[in-house]
């Protein structure tokens, strides 16, 4: 990672480990040059969004100023589906469909005043599926 100050956020926000079935993942960030920032970041804020830099499936990150002076972060994901490799048995393939709102808060679950969404808006139209003799087509919301 060419980043120093995003390889430390990653650092102080990633698990080490993370299960999914019997799938371990073990993980341990390590910049390009193995050397992390020399400038601490100070805020919890901060740490998220330099982690989030750059990330081609976040459309913004807000923040607020929630009760008692804590500052709410909101990271707002693109509109898609994310497929992985997991060991259920449920899908034919493997694999496991999912929105990249619903990974982040299963990784990221231990944070507190962090949340993840879901843009509203799209450049890819999500239509509904017709179950019926024309199945497989799309008609549009």
């Amino acid at each position: 990672m060419a980043d120093p100050a995003k390889a430390d956020a990653l650092t102080q926000i990633l698990p080490y480990e993370k299960s999914w079935g019997t799938v371990v993942l073990h993980i341990n960030v390590i910049p390009t040059n193995n050397h992390f920032a020399t400038k601490v970041l100070t805020t919890p804020v901060a740490v998220w969004e330099a982690a989030f830099k750059n990330n081609l499936a976040v459309d913004y990150i807000k923040t607020i100023k929630g009760l008692y002076c804590n500052d709410l972060t909101y990271i707002v994901f693109k509109r898609e589906v994310v497929q992985y490799f997991t060991d259920s048995l449920g899908d034919i393939h493997g694999l496991r469909s999912t929105l990249y709102q619903d990974m982040a808060e299963d990784l990221f679950k231990e944070h507190e005043n962090i949340f993840f969404n879901t843009n509203k808006e799209s450049s890819i139209p999500i239509g509904t599926y017709i179950i019926g003799p024309d199945s497989c087509k799309i008609a549009n919301s």
